[in-house]
């Protein structure tokens, strides 16, 4: 008996030390039992952010935050391009056709659990604050939480620093055990309506709005938006991520003046990006491409120094993750494949998936009747309900790799283009597909067995593979 528990302990003991080891070769250092932060930005693309390298000065106070201590990871892909079943991802690790939600009218099913669930069974309290549609209890999403806080109403919308400010006098009363508390912020989201402050610091002299309307009369018309339109709609909405920028400031103060920041671990991410003309659509994310799926992912743990990761991660790599990194079991449910497997990966190895149910003359056509309209709908013509049956209509489906995007239209026609030299994604390359170098086929040919490229998109054919 004392044999077998001398090796007991001589086991854990090598365990803990291998996981240390992992943590200090990847600049990350565990913070067992400490508070969880999830802000959820909605509709903010990676490619509009400073520490992504874009130009204008969008998010000055975030950059300095990420870049000082914060880990960066470059290529976080989301695994839908709109609200509800990105954050099905987000919140559940699972893919949203695993879950079968798809359409505005779905809920998270019993069978899915969500992360909050999993801290409130291990003791934390939990907490929401989320405005816009979606995620709302009456979409299933106030599972696990003890307290759900928001607003569905276009008004309250634009939401920075109120939102922050809310969560802040939260904290503030509700320290004294760990806390797990998400943020889910639609400041960015159309309608555009920023700051004449957040604008000036852009170099616009007039204020000015975009509005649901000005935004799907463009994208309806069959040359779809002008460049101005692209311009204007673009400029208004980088003002939008100032505005956001200014509340993520506050926030991340707050937490330092009531003594948070050194015993909570923060994770910063967005559920689906924006377009802007790249790919003939202005200010609705109905693409499948990097502007829209590539978002905006940092983590920052108490003493830990920056560092940026190059390998591709997942969304829905988040709540594993966190149990991870809060020194707490991770559940059967959730995916096993965290982002410490990411930072990790030296290979390229990993890839990502994303699915949509969206087409887009389907999306203009009720973005043209306004979300006022549609909104208004919600309990009535449209019932919030866990769907019941499969999916049965194609959806268009991405993988992704650090150096190829894939994409499957519902149509059939395929899609991919090599983002080393082609970050844009302008030029289709599977056309030449038997003409490309040998190489170029090796790394994408996982993409196309993973999509099951040439034949008909089923769930079957990749559900199994988690």
């Amino acid at each position: 008996m004392k044999t077998r528990s001398l090796l007991f302990l001589i086991l854990t003991a090598a365990v803990l030390t291998g996981v240390s080891w992992f943590y200090r070769q990847n600049n990350l250092l565990p913070c067992a039992r400490c508070n969880v932060i999830l802000i959820s930005v909605d509709t903010l693309s990676a490619k509009h952010l400073g520490i992504y390298g874009y130009s204008r000065p969008t998010s000055p106070n975030l950059d300095s935050l990420a870049q000082s201590s914060g880990v960066i990871f470059d290529n976080a892909i989301a695994q839908a391009p709109w609200t509800l079943p990105s954050h099905t991802a987000m919140l559940t690790s699972r893919y949203p056709f695993e879950f079968n939600v798809w359409a505005v009218q779905d809920a998270l099913p019993e069978n899915a659990k969500t992360i909050a669930q999993a801290m409130k069974d291990r003791g934390y309290q939990t907490k929401a604050f989320s405005n816009g549609p979606f995620i709302q209890p009456e979409w299933g999403f106030d599972r696990g939480f003890d307290s759900f806080s928001g607003s569905i109403k276009p008004d309250d919308w634009q939401d920075s620093p109120k939102i922050f400010e809310e969560a802040l006098a939260w904290t503030k009363s509700n320290s004294t055990r760990p806390f797990f508390l998400m943020v889910h912020s639609f400041q960015v989201h159309l309608p555009y309506r920023p700051s004449a402050e957040s604008l000036g610091a852009l170099g616009v002299e007039t204020p000015y709005q975009v509005e649901l309307g000005d935004v799907s009369q463009a994208n309806s018309r069959v040359s779809g938006p002008t460049k101005e339109e692209d311009a204007r709609f673009e400029l208004a909405y980088d003002a939008e991520i100032r505005d956001l920028d200014q509340g993520i400031k506050i926030f991340f103060d707050g937490l330092k003046s009531q003594g948070l920041l050194d015993k909570t671990i923060v994770v910063l991410v967005a559920d689906h990006g924006e377009a802007f003309g790249e790919h003939g659509v202005s200010g609705d994310h109905l693409t499948m491409n990097d502007e829209v799926i590539r978002v905006p992912l940092v983590v920052f743990l108490p003493h830990t120094a920056p560092a940026r990761v190059k390998s591709v991660a997942e969304i829905r790599a988040i709540p594993p993750t966190i149990l991870r990194l809060a020194g707490l079991p991770i559940e059967k449910q959730f995916s096993s494949r965290t982002l410490l497997d990411v930072i990790a990966d030296k290979t390229d190895k990993f890839s990502a998936l994303t699915d949509s149910s969206l087409q887009k003359e389907e999306v203009v056509k009720i973005v043209g009747t306004s979300y006022d309209k549609v909104i208004a709908m919600f309990g009535t013509v449209i019932k919030v309900e866990p769907r019941q049956s499969e999916w049965d209509k194609p959806y268009a489906v991405s993988a992704r790799s650090q150096y190829f995007q894939l994409i499957k239209n519902t149509d059939g026609q395929i899609e991919l283009y090599d983002l080393r030299s082609d970050p844009s994604e302008e030029n289709n390359v599977y056309p030449q597909w038997a003409n490309l170098p040998a190489e170029d086929r090796r790394l994408a040919l996982p993409l196309l067995n993973r999509i099951g490229a040439g034949v008909p998109i089923q769930c079957g054919l990749y559900c199994a593979k988690k």
